[in-house]
């Protein structure tokens, strides 16, 4: 393969963002409500701003914001006072998802940029 033609991660998560979610978005919500349980939730409130670095389609926004699937347990989530959530990320395609699932969900309190971290 010709080093010209490879593919860069920004172009590749560019290209897959519509299949992200449902390929790999149940297993990413199971890695992010494992690291999340480790934080102490309950502190957190509407004057508390989180920051999502390579945010995607907002998979932690979501547990964050949103009431979990059944297939998630984390006492604390969603976050009964909603705090705000800034989330980047690398590919416009993801940002796009992103404020797709904010509309769809609701997420007043929550913004997205495309940006490097």
């Amino acid at each position: 393969m010709d080093i010209s033609s490879k593919v860069t991660k920004e172009q590749h998560f560019q290209l897959n963002a519509s299949a992200y979610e449902k390929n790999a978005g149940a297993t990413s919500s199971r890695l992010a409500a494992a690291a999340l349980s480790r934080l102490p939730l309950s502190s957190y409130n509407a004057s508390s701003h989180i920051f999502d670095s390579a945010c995607g389609p907002g998979i932690v926004t979501k547990l964050l914001l949103s009431p979990s699937p059944a297939y998630i347990s984390v006492p604390g989530l969603p976050i009964s006072q909603p705090p705000r959530v800034t989330g980047i990320d690398v590919a416009p395609a993801m940002i796009e998802r992103f404020k797709a699932n904010k509309a769809a969900f609701g997420w007043t309190t929550a913004s997205a940029f495309v940006q490097d971290s």
